[in-house]
């Protein structure tokens, strides 16, 4: 379990690093502010981009980078991926998913949320000690959870908000945008009913043996 939550708890770093890093200007920005240079035209961000070691990035997103599209001239592009269905686009939610309590005051949000996450990955170890070695859907299903849960808490410590970057539509309708991390939130819980439903035919085999 903890092998497959640390595996989603990174690539999901990794992806939203990546979308501050390509569909902001944060990274540059923060870099031109500690050197003191003046902010440069977006051609000029670009190639520092392509010139910026990896470390380097890495600890300007950890570090200094927020709200990197807050500014009125900033450019934060939207990214078509599937034409008509997919596009990449940065946005930074301080609520839970569907933007749940994004209004709420800060004061009250932010516990809020650190409770709610650290509640979470302490109800899954608890019940992961109390699973069978052959329910191997019900682990996967929790490890997901887990993973999930990690990568937006690492969020919201360094952050207050969570970087969103998956933008799906049809026509003008979108679905709310989300990240790796809600993705396997959503695919855990969704493992977790079929483990439901799947459980009593198990119980009816067992006994019948």
């Amino acid at each position: 379990m903890l092998a497959i939550a640390l595996l989603v708890t990174v690539v999901d770093q990794w992806t939203k690093f990546l979308a501050v890093r390509y569909l902001t200007p944060g990274i540059a920005d923060a870099h031109f502010a500690q050197s003191g240079e003046p902010r440069p035209d977006r051609d000029t961000r670009v190639r520092l981009l392509s010139e910026l070691s990896l470390p380097a990035s890495i600890g300007y997103f950890y570090g200094t980078v927020l709200e990197p599209c807050k500014p009125s001239t900033a450019y934060c592009p939207t990214v078509p991926f599937v034409d008509g269905f997919w596009n990449w686009r940065y946005v930074e939610n301080p609520g839970a998913a569907w933007g749940l309590l994004a209004s709420a005051p800060e004061g009250l949000r932010r516990p809020f949320f650190y409770a709610v996450s650290l509640g979470a990955i302490g109800f899954i170890l608890w019940f992961f000690r109390r699973i069978g070695d052959g329910q191997r859907l019900l682990i996967v299903a929790l490890s997901l959870v887990m993973g999930g849960a990690i990568g937006n808490f690492i969020d919201r410590l360094h952050l207050a908000y969570v970087i969103d970057f998956v933008d799906w539509y049809v026509g003008r309708t979108h679905w709310p945008t989300f990240n790796f991390a809600d993705a396997a939130i959503t695919s855990g819980v969704g493992l977790l009913i079929v483990d439901m439903f799947a459980q009593p035919e198990k119980t009816r085999v067992s006994n019948h043996d």
